[in-house]
């Protein structure tokens, strides 16, 4: 825009009217006394690397949204500049849904794998959620809310999270995962039972997981 027409009234107009647009502006050209958090907002749903221009008191959760979306893995170096108040744990999860996907493409009518899950950038991603979220709750939650095998999980849950029902978990995932010391009846039970992915035949014929299934 010309010098003349760069006012709060012409720059919120036209951010109005492009808010549902595909096109996107780069947030850096307009002066910082007009950067509204509308204008802002607009901007960063537009390109998230326009956070770098967003003065850091409008900073917001639903930036935070955007940049653990679809591209994250190419934006992680984005994430130290979100302030710790605007996370919770639904960014966190989204972040961790976003890394554990495996890329693929189609070819002959099908979809085909063609990388395995990046589990150091989630491992990367992790290290910027701020301490707070990173409860036993929140990892232990990951067995039912991302698509990480027993590995990744085993690999990114510390050890002082694996407690409580985490071997349960293990169980309904992968049985072959529980430590023998682990075995108890409810985690053969959860491995067995609805969503276990074991079956008791198996068992049947491991017979160090027979003898202990029946002790």
């Amino acid at each position: 825009l010309p010098k003349q027409y760069m006012t709060s009234a012409v720059i919120n107009s036209i951010v109005a009217k492009n808010s549902d647009s595909y096109g996107n502006f780069d947030l850096e050209r307009i002066p910082e006394e007009y950067r509204t958090s509308e204008v802002c907002e607009c901007a960063v749903s537009k390109s998230v690397r326009n956070i770098v221009h967003v003065p850091v008191t409008l900073r917001s959760n639903t930036m935070l949204q955007h940049i653990v979306g679809y591209s994250l893995k190419s934006n992680l170096h984005l994430l130290p500049l979100v302030p710790v108040e605007c996370w919770d744990t639904q960014a966190a999860y989204q972040g961790v849904n976003t890394l554990s996907r495996s890329e693929t493409s189609y070819n002959k009518g099908r979809y085909h794998s063609v990388s395995s899950v990046d589990y150091k950038s989630i491992q990367m991603f992790l290290s910027y959620v701020p301490k707070k979220i990173k409860t036993g709750k929140f990892y232990r939650s990951l067995f039912g809310i991302s698509d990480l095998s027993v590995q990744n999980l085993e690999f990114l849950i510390p050890d002082r999270h694996k407690q409580g029902d985490y071997f349960l978990r293990v169980a309904r995932k992968n049985f072959a995962h529980v430590p023998v010391e682990k075995y108890t009846y409810p985690i053969f039970m959860e491995a067995l039972g609805k969503g276990g992915k074991t079956t008791f035949w198996e068992l049947e014929r491991n017979e160090e997981k027979r003898d202990k299934l029946f002790e």
